[in-house]
């Protein structure tokens, strides 16, 4: 698997921020710094004026810290919003428009119906509540 790079430069608060940033989602890179001999054209030959400057796995161009934040927001991030959405809690019996007078002793949901067995074992069928 191939490394993500970054340029850096010294005393860059971006490049800091952005180096924690990958750190924080265990993501593996590499740093260039542009004030190092080996590097200190990568800037001039790019066109680029700034640091830090960020390539992904793919050696795709992400930009800067900011551009990364907007890179993570739209791919990395939504997968985990999505998990960490709190699961969906059962129906109030409001909800699904029971009975308020029935004594409800197990409420099942099959397909899009609910069974409701009250203390008679009488089973009553509702269909979900459109909302």
């Amino acid at each position: 698997m191939n490394m993500w790079k970054i340029y850096t430069g010294d005393r860059c608060t971006y490049c800091t921020n952005a180096k924690r940033l990958l750190n924080r989602e265990n993501i593996a890179f590499s740093e260039h710094n542009v004030n190092l001999e080996e590097n200190k054209y990568f800037l001039q030959d790019k066109g680029f004026k700034t640091v830090p400057q960020i390539y992904n796995h793919r050696d795709e161009h992400i930009g800067g810290y900011d551009d990364l934040v907007e890179y993570m927001k739209k791919t990395l991030w939504i997968d985990k919003e999505k998990k960490a959405k709190k699961k969906q809690l059962p129906p109030t019996l409001d909800n699904i428009g029971a009975n308020s007078e029935w004594s409800i002793i197990a409420i099942i949901r099959v397909s899009y119906r609910y069974v409701i067995c009250d203390d008679n074992r009488s089973l009553h069928y509702i269909e979900k509540a459109q909302r």
